[in-house]
């Protein structure tokens, strides 16, 4: 730790455009308070929430008196989806540019309730019905009677011929699957039964690769990359590769 009296000969030996290239560098460093959660895909939007249904807003109060507002919206439930017993739910939402839909009080929603812990951290998916396609599409893609586990990922950094050359393969106890990846690096497998899955990306060269999982972050070495995602019904497991250069 720099103390006043080596700060101040550090400002004072070093150029004023060297200072400002440094402040802009730490500026662009801080995290922007406005809006610092990460919006999750669809999957794990669902995944994740407590509940999700489709509502009426029938009442909303706001407490401004932490540094992000926070919105108390109480719902009429009309379609539940998930995790949802009673006519009505009580869902938080923190009113910052990450959430920018408006809350009106007799508009029909798609809503998302994320456990306590989510808040500060990922953005809620839950928007106006009509402008809902995507949800209802996927949320009426699931079955009680017959539940899924969707596991998918992103490889990105990768010219589409390599993209040609990288394989995914899902195996469990007894049997083994090819995964196609699409031109854009995109793959998607879907396990219909409880099982141990475990995924292998074989790169075509060796590499460092970044792989992020909603708040979680991993790093693997060499030209495989190998997890196990943990079965859960109607729920998904999607990770983001970012693929390094050659080593």
């Amino acid at each position: 730790m720099i103390g006043d009296s080596g700060m101040q000969m550090f400002r004072s030996k070093t150029p004023n455009w060297i200072l400002l290239i440094l402040g802009i560098i730490l500026i662009n460093r801080l995290p922007a308070f406005a809006c610092k959660c990460e919006l999750p895909t669809t999957c794990q939007a669902f995944s994740r929430a407590e509940s999700v249904f489709v509502g009426t807003l029938i009442d909303v109060e706001v407490d401004k008196k932490p540094f992000i507002p926070i919105a108390q919206a109480r719902f009429e439930v009309e379609k539940p989806l998930k995790g949802t017993k009673g006519k009505i739910e009580v869902v938080q939402f923190e009113l910052s540019d990450c959430f920018q839909i408006p809350l009106k009080i007799g508009e029909k929603y798609f809503v998302y309730k994320d456990p306590p812990n989510a808040l500060n951290i990922f953005c809620n998916r839950t928007s106006l019905l009509a402008n809902s396609s995507t949800e209802l599409k996927y949320a009426n893609s699931l079955s009680q009677k017959h539940p899924v586990f969707t596991i998918g990922g992103f490889i990105n950094n990768l010219p589409k011929e390599k993209l040609k050359d990288t394989k995914v393969i899902v195996t469990t106890a007894r049997n083994s699957y090819g995964v196609p990846i699409d031109s854009e690096g995109f793959f998607d497998f879907t396990a219909r039964k409880p099982a141990i899955y475990t995924v292998k990306i074989v790169l075509p060269f060796e590499a460092a690769t970044m792989v992020k999982n909603l708040e979680n972050y991993t790093q693997f070495v060499g030209g495989t990359i190998e997890y196990s995602p943990q079965y859960r019904a109607n729920a998904c497991d999607y990770r983001e590769f970012q693929v390094g250069p050659p080593k």
